[in-house]
């Protein structure tokens, strides 16, 4: 056994866990953006869940003129005993998709710009020629002397 490696010998010897190291990686960077798509689409579907029946009970009040309008308790019992519970949620399923997939962008976005925007040692200049980059697809502006 010689001291002296081959060039091909030290090339190839780290290869292999440098490359399960990379996959490894974006199999995690996957995974946390999943994660958080999955985040943000359980927080609107509970925020759909709590509010919708506010929102109807709200709406159905502001249909009602003046005097004649019951109050908030005697519509919300008013509303059980006609429809039932399923009655609070009349209507919520659109409003169910639209929060579910604007939340799960939203998020998903702002965790990549925050990502992307505060890499080490990423003064305000660099972050901002960073997305001015994305936008305009021009390479950022030299330094000024």
């Amino acid at each position: 056994m010689s001291a002296h490696r081959s060039p091909h010998e030290s090339l190839m010897n780290p290869a292999p866990p440098r490359s399960v190291y990379v996959y490894a990686s974006h199999l995690l960077v996957m995974f946390w953006q999943v994660t958080q798509f999955i985040s943000a689409t359980a927080a609107a579907c509970s925020t759909v869940l709590l509010t919708s029946p506010l929102d109807l009970l709200k709406t159905r009040l502001q249909l009602h003129s003046g005097a004649e309008a019951p109050s908030f308790t005697s519509a919300a019992a008013d509303l059980f005993r006609r429809e039932g519970v399923i009655g609070f949620y009349r209507g919520s399923a659109p409003r169910l998709m639209h929060l579910t997939v604007w939340g799960g962008i939203m998020v998903s976005v702002y965790e990549a710009l925050k990502t992307f925007c505060t890499k080490p040692a990423a003064a305000p200049e660099v972050a901002l020629a960073r997305l001015a980059t994305l936008k305009t697809g021009l390479p950022p502006p030299t330094a000024r002397p």
